[in-house]
């Protein structure tokens, strides 16, 4: 009886297609229509005026303007997945201030 043997260059073929079967489908990448929103919030500080009253001993409050740190607001940006091809995928990014809100930016 006599053994066959595959020649390395099938045999290499035969793995490299059983990869390619047992990767599933979701890993492959995102499907055209897919989102995602993501709120981006910077580490900046701004200072802001801040009125304060200050009631007087005669009863006359008195004004005075102070200074106040306070975080920059949010960002939510919605990326989309518009296009989808074998090496790239086209985004759509819409930049909004609340989750909802009208879009400020659309590339």
């Amino acid at each position: 009886m006599r053994r066959l043997r595959p020649d390395p260059p099938c045999l290499m073929l035969l793995v490299v297609v059983m990869l390619g079967a047992a990767v599933p489908a979701a890993a492959q990448g995102p499907a055209v229509g897919s989102w995602a929103t993501y709120e981006w919030r910077s580490a900046v500080t701004t200072d802001v005026p801040v009125l304060v009253q200050q009631p007087g001993t005669t009863g006359t409050p008195s004004w005075s303007v102070d200074r106040e740190t306070v975080p920059s607001r949010p960002i939510f940006e919605t990326f989309s997945v518009v296009r989808v091809a074998s090496k790239t995928n086209v985004l759509q990014i819409v930049t909004r201030l609340t989750p909802d809100g009208k879009p400020l930016s659309v590339t």
